[in-house]
């Protein structure tokens, strides 16, 4: 179970004093109180589970734009403790789930060095010598998914993460 795109975006107008209509009205400007907005949908959406494509087609911006929200904010996140208390805020404005969360999907990358490293990561790693570079990235054991090489590049893998039944919360 997850929050709905439409919920995220109400508890995050309301956390950020923005009106539905102004929203409606404004969502393609880029004032800066309309762009924090769309960084913290994105950001709470993508914590949800949603893709950026999912994310982009809801906020009507490009994926690589939902990305670049996301990189941007969690930047911020480490610069202004505050940010952290906004996004805090509009969870506490969702309130609980409905019924207890017992599985989410996520997206990452997986990509193999020259010299034989593979790492995951949460965003795509950028190419540097023989290295795929990305923040974030840690090493994942060597002998799972031969075939990403690096000459391929980076590939994406979804992450299924489920409670099992027998854990007590």
């Amino acid at each position: 179970m997850r929050y709905s795109l439409e919920q995220i975006l109400e508890a995050t107008l309301c956390c950020c004093n923005v009106s539905k209509e102004e929203w409606v009205q404004k969502r393609h400007k880029r004032d800066g109180y309309l762009v924090r907005v769309k960084e913290l949908v994105s950001l709470i959406a993508c914590q949800q589970g949603y893709s950026c494509n999912e994310i982009g087609c809801f906020l009507h911006q490009n994926r690589t734009t939902i990305l670049y929200h996301i990189k941007t904010l969690k930047e911020h996140i480490a610069i202004y403790p505050s940010i952290q208390g906004l996004i805090d805020a509009v969870f506490e404005k969702l309130g609980p789930l409905p019924e207890y969360q017992k599985q989410m999907t996520t997206y990452c990358w997986l990509a193999r060095s020259s010299s034989g490293l593979l790492t995951i990561s949460p965003d795509i790693p950028e190419k540097l010598g023989g290295f795929w570079i990305a923040e974030g990235s840690k090493p994942f054991p060597q002998d799972q998914f031969p075939q990403v090489t690096f000459e391929k590049g980076p590939v994406k893998v979804k992450i299924k993460v489920t409670i099992d039944e027998h854990e007590t919360m």
